[in-house]
């Protein structure tokens, strides 16, 4: 059985390419005469724009994995790394019942624990809840996430690229606007990750509580 196809995942590329896409038109004639192809976009047009958009989308994305790396590095790795410390995502009880929980499981060892295992601990503990048929919250959460780190990078492109062009007006605005929706779509992103690390604790968290422990 295949899976359901999921419209945000395309969303989630299409949406960055397209910041660049209409960056391209906006600096480039040729290419924005061919998207109107007359007096207003054709249909032709418009399905390059999507493939465009799309292509241009996960090379963004893959951009956006490396600026990912730097970004959560500086806190001291992402917010599902970080569960277990005292970071302010969880209480000390629930950090405490959530390492026990893990490592009565067998997915988790007592500390100290390594990042590798640690990684390893999320993805189990993501497909268990998944498999319980309770990952909805998450599965938004982290799409969001993907979708606006990816506008993030594609809005940070844009403001590095438009000094390059000819037209002082062009280089002015689109920087200046540029930034703040990068600075904007970061914002979300990085509220995001945390709403995802803490719902992945709580439901596992929740779920044992219940008696309904994710197997």
């Amino acid at each position: 059985m295949t899976e359901r196809f999921d419209p945000y995942e395309l969303l989630a590329l299409a949406a960055p390419g397209a910041v660049l896409a209409i960056l391209g038109a906006t600096a480039s004639p040729a290419f924005q005469a061919y998207l109107k192809g007359g007096e207003g976009m054709s249909l032709g047009g418009l399905g390059f724009f999507l493939l465009v958009s799309i292509v241009a989308g996960h090379l963004v994305q893959a951009l956006a994995n490396l600026a990912e790396a730097v970004y959560w590095g500086a806190w001291g790795g992402m917010p599902t790394v970080r569960l277990l410390s005292e970071n302010g995502l969880l209480s000390a009880p629930q950090r405490s019942r959530l390492a026990a929980l893990l490592e009565q499981d067998g997915i988790l060892a007592r500390p100290p624990i390594s990042a590798k295992d640690w990684g390893g601990a999320v993805g189990e503990m993501r497909a268990r809840i998944s498999t319980s048929g309770q990952s909805a919250r998450l599965d938004a959460f982290l799409r969001t996430y993907g979708l606006m780190r990816g506008v993030a990078v594609a809005f940070l492109i844009a403001t590095v690229a438009a000094p390059f062009s000819d037209n002082i007006w062009i280089w002015w605005h689109v920087s200046a606007i540029s930034a703040t929706a990068a600075i904007i779509s970061g914002y979300r992103a990085h509220r995001f990750a945390v709403h995802f690390a803490r719902e992945l604790a709580v439901r596992y968290l929740s779920a044992s509580h219940a008696g309904k422990r994710p197997k």
